[in-house]
């Protein structure tokens, strides 16, 4: 598969097309595809930061970021009942969600469009490459978003909290 190819595919998982998640995930020459694509989308996004060391640092994020992401979808799916493969879910969550992170280009409303519809993009995936129901889907999307956004509330109010603390002993 060339980046031509690769690029359409992503295009077609984007659009939630059922049997393109489903190719791509049973293809066993989808992952390096999959790959090149999350290292460009990081590269791309490091130029658009205007950050140096991010170009270098950028691919290397995205791809790490990518398989710890996965794994982390596929732990939980098999605890759902999930009967995929992480490589077949590699290999349609990195076309897919590689293209998304395009939406990044238009601060804040692409970044919350790309969050939003990567959470779609992702249940699909895991309906498609773990048959899990629509339901169980949800959950094991939505079980790491919950979890992040809790520590982000936590880090946040330490931070507001050791500011307060700060500010009422000057």
């Amino acid at each position: 598969m060339d980046l031509k190819q690769a690029l359409q595919r992503a295009w077609q998982i984007v659009q939630l097309d059922r049997a393109a998640i489903r190719e791509v995930a049973a293809d066993p020459n989808a992952m390096l595809p999959g790959l090149v694509l999350m290292a460009l989308s990081g590269a791309i996004a490091a130029l658009l930061s205007l950050n140096p060391f991010g170009i270098l640092l950028g691919p290397v994020i995205a791809v790490v970021g990518a398989f710890v992401g996965t794994a982390v979808l596929h732990v939980l799916a098999l605890l759902f009942g999930g009967r995929g493969s992480y490589g077949a879910l590699f290999n349609a969550g990195a076309h897919g969600h590689a293209l998304l992170s395009a939406a990044n280009v238009v601060p804040v409303l692409g970044s919350l469009v790309a969050l939003v519809w990567g959470v779609v993009v992702s249940v699909v995936n895991l309906e498609e490459v773990h048959g899990l129901s629509r339901g169980r889907a949800v959950i094991v999307v939505l079980i790491p978003v919950l979890l992040t956004l809790a520590c982000a509330a936590v880090l946040f109010s330490v931070i507001v909290a050791a500011f307060l603390h700060a500010f009422h002993h000057t």
